[in-house]
């Protein structure tokens, strides 16, 4: 007879929603905060700085963000999917990432003056060395943030996250005024990484002593392994385009791509960062289940849809004005390239969702394999398109996600039985509301800024922008309420404390696990 999972029963699945809700809400509550600090200080220090200052920092990250990318070796992930990893496993962790820690550090400073010739930029010898640190330190919070992590303690990671991402900006503004240039943006990274490694260690309290098991180790290695893999061809063909823009466009239209890509990404980013430590650890204990797995992960699709896609829209249509007034004039150049990019935002901000299926079913070969056909062809896409310079890039990185669409959630779906035709069911209503807002913002955004007979005039600036953001934003809003999407009371359950209960419409996974 099969044993009892325990993640099924009553007690359990009671503990569990509970966790869920809560890790949910205050993860979502720290990350808006996050942030916003990360827009406030991005906006004061594009205002401070060049576009080249950007570009700078951007053609070390190239190098050093693989450094950082690496530094857990896989093994970050493998503590919180492994069922039965315990203290052996997290201290003999403990000590591989911090000797891969200063491995990789070291290798990052020698590297420096080979960056700052490759690219033609002597003062990259002195951002690297800034980054080798940050490096270092990233090394240190590998452990404790998967502890932290594992025990659904997301609260404790939030507080942790706003507190480095507010210390990180106070120190870049402060060295910005000095005149500091590219090394004031390095230096952010490293007093954030500071500060997280030291806050994390504290709210796990999580104490190093000399104890290393590699009986233990060998019990993560296999997952590990096949994620490391991944991540490191998937790195290279993320940075691909910025390494290709650097060498052969230059500081400033790296600088500009930079710009319109890291804004792009912010909603993004945040918006999964908030699912994915939610979701991760969630879809792990659930993974004898497939159905529940699966209506579990298109609950969490339909939330990031609901949140991401609108704000892609909005974006696309206001691209320019956004970057003028936000940015200022200099970042003008990037509106091409930001529109591009937000069709590209608008894919991945579902599809990089995949990984928690790949990851929590223990199947990282899978998302290796898949990674190197389609990382395959995004290097070939930003070689053809680095021949018309930075736009030319963008469109050929929207091309080519278009192609993968299909095959980035079949392939994975197959392990909790979720096809492509459940992805297109669940967000389709959410996409079809946010073009139609974006349609009305486009005719609302004619009509105010109209050269001659404008309801606000073009120098109106911030609150001609505030005034189509607030437009754009009730449309949507009037059209999600009035199709009664569902996405939308569930998000609504969420933010009001009631993740787990019914509104009228079917039950959905978590509610499921209170059966």
């Amino acid at each position: 007879m099969k044993a009892p999972d325990p993640a099924h029963e009553p007690g359990q699945e009671t503990a569990l929603r509970t966790q869920l809700a809560r890790g949910a809400r205050w993860t979502l509550a720290a990350h808006g905060a996050r942030q916003l600090l990360t827009l406030v200080f991005q906006i004061i220090l594009a205002r401070l700085l060049a576009p080249e200052d950007f570009g700078l920092l951007a053609m070390v990250v190239v190098f050093s963000g693989f450094a950082s990318m690496l530094v857990d070796l896989g093994f970050g992930p493998a503590l919180v999917q492994a069922p039965a990893a315990g203290p052996r496993q997290a201290l003999s962790v403990w000590w591989i990432t911090l000797l891969a820690g200063s491995v990789l550090a070291g290798l990052t400073f020698a590297a420096g003056p080979a960056v700052a010739t490759f690219y033609g930029q002597p003062v990259l010898a002195s951002v690297a060395a800034l980054l080798a640190m940050q490096i270092w330190l990233s090394a240190l919070a590998v452990v404790p943030t998967a502890l932290l992590s594992r025990e659904l303690r997301l609260r404790a990671l939030g507080m942790v996250d706003i507190l480095a991402g507010l210390s990180g900006g106070l120190v870049a503004v402060a060295l910005a005024l000095g005149g500091h240039g590219a090394l004031a943006l390095a230096s952010q990274l490293v007093a954030a990484s500071a500060v997280t490694a030291v806050g994390v260690h504290l709210v796990a309290r999580f104490r190093p002593r000399l104890c290393f098991d590699l009986a233990a180790v060998r019990e993560l290695v296999g997952f590990s392994s096949h994620l490391v893999g991944y991540r490191v061809f998937e790195y290279w063909v993320r940075s691909a385009d910025k390494l290709l823009i650097g060498r052969f466009v230059g500081a400033a239209g790296l600088g500009l791509y930079s710009r319109a890509y890291s804004t792009m990404l912010i909603p993004v980013s945040q918006v999964g960062d908030v699912a994915g430590r939610v979701m991760f650890p969630a879809l792990c204990r659930l993974r004898s289940d497939a159905a529940r797995s699966r209506e579990l992960y298109l609950r969490a699709l339909r939330g990031i849809a609901l949140v991401s896609f609108p704000l892609m829209t909005t974006l696309f249509v206001l691209a320019d004005e956004f970057l003028v007034v936000v940015f200022g004039p200099p970042w003008a150049g990037a509106t091409d390239v930001l529109r591009v990019l937000c069709a590209v935002g608008l894919m991945q901000s579902i599809g990089t969702t995949t990984g928690w299926i790949y990851r929590s079913q223990g199947r990282a070969d899978w998302q290796f394999r898949f990674g190197i056909a389609a990382g395959t062809s995004a290097l070939l896409a930003f070689a053809i398109g680095v021949n018309w310079g930075i736009l030319g890039v963008a469109v050929a990185y929207l091309v080519r996600n278009l192609a993968l669409t299909w095959f980035n959630f079949a392939i994975p779906g197959r392990l909790i039985g979720l096809r492509y035709r459940h992805v297109v069911a669940s967000v389709g209503g959410i996409l079809a509301c946010a073009l139609m807002a974006a349609g009305a913002l486009a005719v609302f955004d004619a009509a105010l800024s109209a050269p001659e007979g404008g309801i606000l005039a073009p120098e109106a600036g911030l609150g001609r922008l505030v005034a189509k953001l607030a437009f754009g934003g009730c449309a949507y809003l009037g059209l999600v309420a009035g199709f009664r999407l569902r996405a939308l009371g569930e998000v609504m359950d969420l933010v009001t404390g009631a993740f787990g209960s019914p509104r009228g419409a079917p039950q959905d996974a978590v509610e499921a696990l209170s059966r």
